[in-house]
């Protein structure tokens, strides 16, 4: 059984810096708000994660389909992150069947802050969570 620390992930070398960012914030901060790790990352990270969440196919949420070594690496690291997420968010026991509800949350978090970038939409950042997402994200584009 391999048990994940957050400076086993800082020590890890190969890592895409979004990793990195959310594994020290995390653990200079001891916790990391999931909108506040999209507001730190810069446009070129939120494209690294765009093309790494296009790479994997998300038939149902439950099962993952990777086609390359790539897309396979990139489920890894998308995984690693939603981990590192959910600690920032409080949550430490996280199972196989969370584990898909928190990448199919990841997952539209990136689209939506992507479109966000593209000035489509305006977000309530604080109400990102991987964990609860009983809250409204999106607002209309100029409303307060």
């Amino acid at each position: 059984m391999k048990i994940l620390s957050i400076d086993k992930i800082l020590s890890t070398k190969g890592l895409p810096s979004w990793i990195y960012k959310a594994a020290f914030e995390l653990k200079v901060g001891g916790y990391l708000p999931t909108g506040e790790f999209f507001e730190k990352l810069d446009d070129v990270e939120l494209q690294h994660l765009r093309e790494c969440a296009k790479n994997i196919s998300t038939k149902d949420f439950f099962s993952f389909e990777t086609m390359s070594r790539e897309a396979e690496e990139n489920l890894e690291f998308l995984s690693l992150l939603c981990f590192i997420l959910a600690v920032g968010e409080g949550e430490v026991d996280i199972t196989p069947d969370m584990l898909s509800t928190l990448l199919e949350s990841l997952f539209i978090f990136i689209s939506i802050e992507y479109m966000y970038r593209q000035s489509e939409i305006d977000v309530m950042r604080e109400n990102y969570s991987l964990i609860d997402g009983s809250k409204s994200v999106i607002k209309a584009k100029g409303s307060k």
